[in-house]
């Protein structure tokens, strides 16, 4: 019985991942500078609140120009709760420690999210998780230890608070998995940001007048506008590149790719804030770069642990980069021909630029409807006001 020969990688399109993913790593950084930017006269909870609004008010426009729909199944309606609620946290603790630590020391702190993944997925979930993964994983804990221990004599209790993000995020990634290969990326963003929204305005309207400086609400100036809104945009508009990113190219190929927004968050850190690591935080961070690539090396890297929302595109996008991973369709013993089952969506038969293409065309055909739509309403209310005569 032989098997299907895997159409091998483009190297146009894994470029073009490639590039994304650069692109992902210089604008996530950007998010942080926002964020740390209006922390001096906003509060944290009320940036927190901003950041979800913008999201989703800039997905709401994608949902209805791509004709994607809203519902979700009722088994899925709690466990996007929680999810966001995850990220509502992770957010929050973030923010808090970059409003008095360095950008680096606290995104390095943040990237032992997946070997937090990694130990619960071994130790609670029962997957197979080899030892030096695991050595791998406490390597990288130890890293943590470096970096915290000068910015701990430095800011006090306020550089443990990123690993509060960590342990949120890595279960906001197991919560993921399940939903992301049912979900729509874009859908998926928009309810993140509209079930977000809804439990952060709330506590910012109860928080109003408490005198607290990380929830009471303020009115922004406009240069703190301008800052609550790019930490929004930026949020939104660097984790869409990711997703499209691995679209492109394989994960095993983007994952290490990832690490180069230390740098980035190091560098922009410098330009705009002055801040730098010192050495032991920067023996911290090399010990966290390489104990996360080594463990991309063993592990291979599965596409269903790291980012979000990659999944659905790759179940829903045949194209070379995922077509390794499709499952080989059944076969009975004795039988040579395959089962080909009927593409049953657009999305089973198109790849990503054909999307891209369709979406463009979609909303210029919406658009020019709309618009005569409109146009023609009031050339007949003009017709009955006249009696018929038109000037």
């Amino acid at each position: 019985m032989t098997s299907a020969e895997p159409i091998p990688q483009s190297p146009d399109r894994t470029l073009v991942g490639v590039a994304l993913m650069l692109g992902f790593c210089l604008t996530a950084p950007l998010l942080d500078v926002s964020a740390k930017l209006a922390s001096t006269s906003v509060p944290v909870g009320q940036i927190t609140a901003a950041r979800f609004v913008v999201q989703c008010a800039l997905m709401a426009p994608f949902i209805w120009i791509m004709g994607l729909s809203l519902r979700v199944a009722k088994g899925q309606v709690m466990v996007l709760v929680f999810r966001s609620l995850l990220l509502v946290f992770a957010t929050f603790c973030f923010i808090a420690a970059i409003r008095v630590m360095p950008l680096a020391d606290a995104l390095a702190i943040v990237f032992v999210a997946p070997f937090i993944v990694l130990l619960v997925g071994k130790f609670y979930l029962g997957e197979a998780v080899g030892p030096r993964r695991v050595g791998a994983a406490l390597v990288g804990f130890v890293g943590v230890l470096f970096v915290i221990q000068p910015s701990f004599a430095a800011f006090g209790a306020v550089a443990i608070i990123p690993l509060g993000t960590a342990v949120a995020f890595a279960f906001y990634i197991l919560l993921t998995r399940g939903l992301s290969r049912r979900v729509h990326p874009v859908t998926l963003q928009f309810h993140t940001g509209l079930i977000a929204s809804l439990f952060c305005i709330p506590a910012l309207i109860v928080a109003q007048g408490s005198g607290s400086d990380m929830f009471d609400p303020v009115w922004p100036t406009n240069i703190a506008l301008l800052w609550l809104l790019g930490a929004g945009f930026f949020a939104t508009v660097s984790h869409m590149i990711m997703t499209y990113a691995l679209s492109f190219a394989p994960s095993v190929t983007l994952a290490p790719l990832q690490y180069f927004e230390l740098p980035v968050a190091t560098l922009f850190g410098y330009l705009v804030f002055s801040d730098f690591p010192n050495a032991l935080s920067l023996l911290g961070i090399a010990i966290i770069v390489s104990a996360g690539l080594y463990m991309i090396h063993r592990e291979g890297w599965r596409p269903d642990s790291w980012p979000p929302c990659v999944p659905y595109l790759q179940s829903k996008a045949i194209s070379p980069t995922q077509s390794s991973h499709l499952r080989q369709p059944h076969r009975r013993s004795g039988s040579s021909t395959k089962r080909s089952k009927k593409p049953s969506s657009i999305h089973e038969i198109l790849p990503f630029g054909a999307h891209v293409r369709s979406f463009l065309f979609c909303a210029a055909r919406r658009l020019a409807c709309q618009s005569f739509f409109v146009w023609s309403n009031r050339r007949m209310l003009l017709v009955r006001k006249t009696g018929g005569k038109l000037s």
